[in-house]
């Protein structure tokens, strides 16, 4: 049996994913980034985790040499940065705030999480490319997470774990 993309498409749509920021530097010290659905956790010993990027992204090359990179964690008040970075506009940190992150890699002010990360593997996988990190450096912040579902930008009901609290750092084994 097979099926259409455009039905796996749909039926993918069903799953409610969190959204992520990938960003990186060129070998010029230029940031690139993108967003991402495609995020998870692949191992705790050695702490690894996953991002998926498609070939035809304009970044696909910087981050096909990229030794390092950083996952930001997108919270409802980034909704504008997650569609930002999903376009192939040439310069995406112009308008938005960011910190030095792991190796200098941008980091998310607003991020609820931030994932400084070594390019452990890189996969080709059909039109994606499935980037394992190593993960060296966290940090975590408070907040609601911003949802990916049926095509749309959404939230959970307001947390209980209280307003946004300053940046902690927990360093990774």
């Amino acid at each position: 049996m097979t099926t259409s993309p455009e039905v796996l498409t749909e039926a993918l749509s069903r799953f409610a994913s969190g959204v992520t920021v990938v960003t990186t530097r060129d070998a010029t010290g230029k940031a690139h980034g993108y967003t991402a659905t495609a995020f998870s956790a692949v191992s705790l010993d050695p702490p690894l985790i996953l991002s998926c990027l498609s070939r035809s992204a304009s970044c696909f090359p910087v981050f096909a040499a990229a030794k390092s990179f950083c996952v930001n964690v997108l919270s409802t008040d980034d909704e504008g940065l997650a569609r930002h970075f999903a376009t192939k506009m040439a310069d995406k940190f112009l308008a938005h705030d960011f910190a030095p992150g792991y190796c200098e890699m941008p980091s998310v002010t607003s991020a609820l999480a931030v994932f400084g990360c070594d390019v452990e593997t890189a996969h080709p996988a059909g039109d994606h490319v499935v980037i394992i990190g190593r993960v060296r450096a966290v940090t975590l912040t408070q907040g609601n997470p911003l949802l990916y579902y049926r095509r749309k930008f959404q939230g959970l009901p307001a947390s209980t774990d209280g307003a946004r609290t300053p940046a902690t750092p927990a360093h990774a084994s």
